[in-house]
């Protein structure tokens, strides 16, 4: 939920019994990404700041790395301090609960560094350059595009492992761009659109193994958000 009632944002995380849709708790200045620890105890989160320039320059305001909090207690601390002086957003646990994917903010436009940080060692990997991401199920592996602002032809689907070693390229065509890749649940197949620049009509949906074997490709009208049914034998999207 978001106040912008007055002239500073007041953003609140609300966690909610499914069964009876009433607030078990909220937690406050949570702010642009969300996600659970992989025991459901606890959500990490980012929290609010300010975009400002300074004599040509980017100043933040409130530039925060990334919280955790428990859903009992709402008590919250940091658990991610920032590698350097922007902060940071959306963060993206894997599976295992290991390892948080995050942005950090370089400028008002676009998604910012692509970031993963190791739990056990507190170590950042940087993966600047690269955009959208998603888990393999059992957390060996990250997909992600390179889009971190708008797609251009030849951006392409990569996959590594979560420190960005064995990178390897799994699809790419100089006269289209590839974004938005999601593992299936049972990490067999990843799906991703294919849109041309020309093209403001619609896009391919493609379905390929990890080892980039074309499943199946289908064009679809314009299509935005995919998501995989937790069985991995559907797949629902949305379309505009």
């Amino acid at each position: 939920r978001s106040d912008y009632s007055s002239n500073e944002t007041i953003t609140t995380i609300y966690i909610i019994d499914t069964a009876t849709v009433t607030i078990l708790q909220q937690i406050d200045e949570g702010y642009c990404g969300f996600d659970w620890s992989m025991d459901g105890s606890q959500i990490i989160f980012s929290k609010p700041f300010i975009f400002k320039l300074a004599d040509g320059e980017i100043a933040w305001e409130n530039a925060r790395g990334l919280s955790i909090a428990d859903i009992n207690s709402a008590q919250a601390s940091e658990l991610i301090p920032r590698p350097g002086k922007n902060p940071l957003v959306s963060p993206n646990t894997s599976p295992d609960g290991e390892w948080v994917q995050f942005y950090e903010v370089i400028y008002i436009e676009g998604i910012g560094n692509f970031t993963t940080w190791e739990q056990a060692s507190g170590t950042f990997y940087d993966f600047s350059g690269y955009g959208t991401a998603s888990w393999s199920p059992d957390s060996s592996r990250i997909a992600f595009d390179d889009v971190t602002y708008v797609g251009f032809e030849g951006s392409g689907i990569f996959i590594s492992s979560p420190d960005g070693s064995n990178l390897n390229k799994l699809y790419s065509d100089s006269a289209s761009s590839a974004s938005g890749p999601l593992w299936s649940p049972d990490g067999n197949l990843l799906a991703f659109m294919v849109t041309k620049p020309d093209d403001y009509d619609g896009g391919d949906l493609v379905l390929m193994t990890p080892e980039g074997e074309l499943v199946k490709r289908t064009y679809l009208e314009t299509t935005y958000l995919i998501a995989w049914s937790p069985i991995g034998r559907r797949l629902l999207y949305l379309n505009s």
